[in-house]
């Protein structure tokens, strides 16, 4: 949080202006043409997606027992920019960002300031390049076509994160900064990800809506896998904890009953007990272990 009044002010300012431009941005795209009952049924189910995509987002297990959490609901916005006309994608950002902020219960402030944020960068990347479906893409080939998609999209993540990077200087000063901004390995592994998953939405999606299935399949296939195996590590580095717990338990009490007694402790309950009971405490780590991997 920002620790003065300057620097309350001058995040407040950003963000005003972020909200501003993003209101501009958005009664423009209201007036620009294209639209269609197939238009709208697809623009229903990119909604959809990004919202489920934001509310569940994926978990990745990263060093250091951190887990990384990767949002992969943007990836459906760049699909919307050359998909949807200008006014539907506004609808999509605002349903998908508005509803993951009510049920994860975050603050309004961040909630308007995304919301903001992602219309100014992709309604506005889709109004000045045009990039709504026009009847001459089919002169376009595949791949070529594909490619500068991919390079648009890359782009418009580009220029969110510098949008994000400025809101963190701003908002906790230049010593507390990271030195790249919002330029960070978690966030440049998320952009990939969006940027992979949007141009196999984008592609399938033009070819026929039905193959959005796919789509669906694989992000509930890749989230099940994470989930899965981020519970796998948590257990497993349960079990990790238990094993680094002093083994000389026996040792310890020998000692201190030589102590008080004033007598010499058993050399065969030295060498044999310890090992008896580290051997014990594996069994009782594997069996642990398979039960973690039976639930």
């Amino acid at each position: 949080m920002p620790k003065s009044a300057g620097q309350y002010v001058q995040l407040a300012s950003y963000r005003v202006a972020i909200a501003v431009l993003a209101i501009l941005t958005g009664a423009w795209a209201m007036h620009e043409r294209g639209s269609g009952g197939s238009v709208w049924l697809l623009a229903s189910i990119l909604a959809v997606a990004a919202s489920a995509s934001l509310i569940w987002p994926l978990v990745v297990p990263a060093r250091d027992r951190t887990m990384n959490v990767y949002s992969i609901g943007p990836s459906f916005f760049i699909a919307g920019m050359f998909l949807l006309p200008p006014r539907a994608l506004v609808l999509v950002i605002a349903f998908s960002i508005a509803l993951a902020g009510l049920l994860r219960g975050d603050r309004s402030y961040r909630t308007v300031f995304r919301l903001a944020s992602m219309v100014l960068v992709f309604v506005g990347f889709a109004i000045h390049f045009r990039l709504s479906p026009q009847a001459s893409d089919l002169l376009f080939h595949p791949a070529p076509r594909a490619a500068l998609e991919m390079a648009i999209g890359a782009a418009a993540l580009t220029a969110l994160l510098i949008v994000r990077s400025i809101e963190l200087r701003l908002e906790h000063g230049p010593r507390h900064t990271p030195h790249w901004g919002a330029f960070q390995k978690p966030a440049i592994m998320e952009a990939a990800l969006c940027l992979a998953f949007s141009t196999t939405t984008t592609v399938l999606g033009r070819v026929h809506t039905g193959f959005l299935a796919v789509v669906g399949f694989e992000m509930a296939m890749v989230w099940w896998f994470l989930h899965r195996y981020a519970a796998y590590t948590a257990g497993l580095a349960r079990v990790t904890d238990r094993r680094k717990k002093p083994r000389a338990t026996l040792w310890d009490a020998a000692t201190r009953a030589s102590v008080r007694t004033g007598t010499r402790a058993p050399s065969a309950l030295r060498r044999v007990e310890p090992r008896a009971t580290l051997e014990d405490e594996r069994g009782e780590d594997w069996e642990s272990e398979r039960a973690e991997g039976g639930r």
